[in-house]
C-alpha cells in the first residue's frame, strides 16, 4: 500500500514504554492512519530517513505499509520512498489533497 506521510510529532515520553515519535499518513484509499515509532527498537533504522525528510519540510511518499488494525501501521512494514503519487478527491470533485502524477 501506498501512503503520503503527513506529519510525525516530536519525541514523547510515554508511560509504559521507552519514548517515541508518532507519525501520520494519508492513504491511497483516502483513509488517514497512525504508527508509533521507538528509536531504540531496531525498525527505528528502516524509517530514520523518512522521519528525518519529512521533518526537513520534504513531501514523501512510501510504498509497502502494512496495517495491524484500521487505522495503525504495523512500524516493521517493508517500507520504501516511492515516486509514486496519488490524489485523493471527496465526491463533488473538491480536492483534499492534489499531487501531480508521474
Amino acid at each position: 500500500m501506498i501512503a503520503k506521510v503527513i506529519k510525525v510529532d516530536p519525541l514523547k515520553e510515554s508511560r509504559a514504554e521507552k519514548s517515541f515519535k508518532r507519525v501520520y499518513f494519508i492513504l491511497e484509499t483516502g483513509k488517514w492512519a497512525m504508527m508509533d515509532i521507538v528509536p531504540e527498537y531496531r525498525n527505528f533504522k528502516r524509517w530514520s530517513s523518512i522521519i528525518d525528510l519529512v521533518e526537513r519540510g520534504y513531501e514523501i511518499f512510501v510504498e509497502g505499509i502494512i496495517l495491524m488494525q484500521p487505522g495503525k501501521v504495523d512500524a516493521d512494514s517493508p517500507v520504501e520512498i516511492t515516486f509514486k503519487k496519488f490524489e485523493i478527491t471527496k465526491s463533488h470533485e473538491k480536492k483534499i489533497i492534489q499531487e501531480s502524477l508521474l
